[in-house]
């Protein structure tokens, strides 16, 4: 019996993340932000590019269901996030989404650390999404966020 080689099982069965690009043109280093960003994603196989910037408000984050012309992904990208973290005086600050769903217990940021390890969780579970054609829940990303914060907390 012969095997037919799929490319998208071969994908789902991948161990490593190799599929991961990182850019940072943030205020802040980019080593810090490269091992922040891969405690996010965790174990993630699909080739997505996250680009953190610098923002004037304290966070912010936003997956592309595909890649925008004018981006700078790479074309072996699949999917695009961007996030933004503010100054580091701008935290402590409040996670507003956490508010709006009765499942996700309300929580704070207590440095640019924790927004963006948050905030890269929050924005690849719509990733997720995208890639399994599931309706986009901000309840299911808001809580996602909620318990890699937690994660990171207690390492």
């Amino acid at each position: 019996m012969y095997r037919i080689f799929n490319p998208i099982i071969a994908l789902l069965h991948r161990k490593e993340v190799n599929n991961l690009i990182v850019r940072n043109t943030s205020i802040y280093p980019t080593t810090r932000v490269k091992e922040l960003v891969k405690f996010a994603v965790n174990s993630f196989h699909t080739r997505v590019c996250i680009n953190v910037k610098n923002s004037s408000n304290a966070y912010g984050g936003y997956a592309y269901h595909d890649i925008p012309s004018i981006s700078n992904a790479p074309r072996s990208s699949r999917y695009l996030v961007t996030i933004r973290i503010g100054k580091p005086s701008q935290f402590p600050c409040k996670n507003y989404g956490s508010t709006l769903y009765k499942r996700v217990p309300e929580f704070d940021f207590l440095s640019w650390e924790e927004a963006l390890v948050a905030v890269v969780a929050h924005e690849l579970q719509h990733v997720r999404q995208f890639v399994r054609r599931l309706p986009i829940s901000e309840s299911k990303a808001t809580l996602a966020e909620y318990k890699k914060l937690m994660e990171f907390r207690s390492k």
